[in-house]
């Protein structure tokens, strides 16, 4: 959709568009990190059979989430109506009718959280797989014909915010199904549950605070020092970086409950069991994606968004090796968000955060909107690499040697299976979508085979196998 938005809105109002969604993305945070304590609580009390403990985390959590999506409306409300008064705006009345908008979407999504929090902890990641799937389809759609017509960017947020309606309503019907015991009634909304769940939610808001200054600041930055266009450029290689993300969080962020049923039921051997398995996964995938970023990058976006935006492929480069750092990260961080630990993982992203934005205006007045990336990478490899590792291991009980030795070993393995794809790109690929996908697919065949055979036991290949044919994917095989 990217190269369709940005030549039909053109690079200034995509630039908007991309801009005011970096803004409003500060206002989802506000539910202060209550959608993981929602999903880790009502995980644990799955795995403990406590269904009276399920309806107090339901009930509290709904009641805090109208409250904070009607605090979101009207501080939305309010900047929509103060912005056609802000002196040498360009756009104003477009850009206060895309803030409203999107402020009505971020404002419904916060009760939405909850049900999604059910499903999630009942480990029914098929239904919210088939929900974003729809919700998907059907913005396309609309926003395609809304662009189409020359409705500009308010007309796209409208779309936006109309196509998630049916998700929000399926999702409500779903969580009853799952939980049918579930019900609201003001006698569960105790303070006791609404004490534990924001001691909990507490770090995980500042970790989301320090994740979104670590990804979105870089656009401001970008647009301080370089302009709107600049930002259109950067974000080439920051979406296909944050497409990346958003696949890994899609299989390994569904751990979380896993590691919480595993906390509620006290099997701390299957926790330290699956903690290894999921840094196989972590490393076979996001190996593999890095490189198809870093090898048919190139190729891609000149095919995709046209030779003018061949300038983010160096940004792209240096995001991918940023990213390939958190991914590799990611079971660490469903380990602590699991077991309620991640108290030092806030910590290190703050600490990420702040070297982050200080590297960027450093290096983006010099080197432009590759000194944001290199920022990323700087940052990233410092914290997680060199700090977030010895805390994880001290968490999960496991040896930092030992850690050390089986990760490297995983890694080994995979940069061997990599160099087929290498030669099968250097022959193959180019900027045509015909054999960029025949690349593609004759790599992933020369990879998964030495990955499946070399990286997992029989015994993981048959658990996971056995999950995927019954359609419930990883985190069934490691439960």
């Amino acid at each position: 959709m990217m190269p369709f938005m940005v030549h039909t809105l053109g690079d200034h109002y995509f630039g908007m568009w991309a801009l005011v969604g970096t803004f409003i993305s500060f206002t989802g945070f506000l539910d202060f990190g209550l959608s993981q304590a929602v999903t880790r609580f009502l995980a644990a009390a799955l795995g403990s059979g406590d269904e009276e403990q399920c309806n107090r985390v339901f009930n509290t959590a709904l009641a805090w989430y109208v409250v904070l999506g009607t605090l979101v409306l009207i501080a939305g409300c309010a900047a929509a109506a103060l912005i056609p008064f802000w002196p040498g705006l360009k756009d104003a009345a477009i850009l206060a009718k895309v803030v409203l908008i999107f402020s009505m979407s971020v404002a419904l999504s916060f009760p939405l959280r909850v049900f999604v929090g059910i499903l999630n902890a009942h480990l029914s990641f098929d239904t919210t797989a088939a929900l974003d799937v729809t919700t998907l389809v059907l913005r396309t759609i609309v926003a395609v014909v809304v662009l189409k017509k020359g409705y500009g960017v308010a007309g796209l947020a409208l779309a936006t915010f109309l196509s998630g309606i049916p998700s929000f309503v399926l999702s409500i019907r779903y969580a009853r199904k799952e939980m049918p015991f579930l019900r609201v009634h003001h006698a569960y909304r105790l303070r006791a549950a609404a004490r534990e769940l924001f001691a909990y939610s507490s770090f995980s808001f500042v970790a989301q605070i320090a994740e979104l200054v670590r990804i979105q600041t870089a656009a401001v930055v970008v647009a301080s020092f370089l302009g709107l266009s600049a930002v259109t450029h950067y974000r080439v290689a920051g979406n296909m970086t944050s497409y990346i993300g958003d696949l890994m969080t899609a299989l390994l962020g569904v751990f979380v409950p896993v590691f919480s049923q595993q906390a509620g039921a006290h099997d701390y051997d299957g926790i330290r069991r699956t903690f290894f398995f999921v840094n196989k996964l972590s490393v076979a995938v996001s190996s593999f994606l890095a490189f198809g970023l870093i090898a048919w990058g190139k190729p891609f976006i000149t095919r995709w968004m046209g030779p003018r935006y061949l300038d983010s492929y160096e940004c792209l480069l240096w995001l991918a090796l940023a990213y390939l750092i958190a991914l590799l990260q990611n079971p660490s961080v469903s380990l602590l968000y699991g077991l309620a630990k991640h108290r030092w993982f806030a910590t290190f992203g703050v600490m990420e955060g702040v070297l982050n934005v200080g590297l960027s205006l450093i290096m983006v007045p010099r080197y432009g909107i590759k000194g944001a990336a290199l920022a990323a990478l700087l940052a990233s490899g410092a914290i997680r690499l060199f700090m977030q590792p010895v805390y994880v291991c001290r968490v999960a009980g496991v040896p930092l040697a030992t850690y050390l030795s089986r990760e490297g070993l995983n890694i080994a393995i995979v940069a061997a299976a990599l160099l087929a794809p290498a030669l099968v790109t250097r022959a193959v690929a180019g900027p045509d979508y015909g054999r960029l996908v025949a690349t593609g697919l004759a790599s992933l065949a020369l990879y998964a085979g030495p990955v499946w055979y070399f990286l997992f036991t029989p015994a993981e290949r048959r658990r996971l196998l056995d999950a995927l044919l019954r359609g419930r994917g990883a985190a069934e095989a490691a439960s």
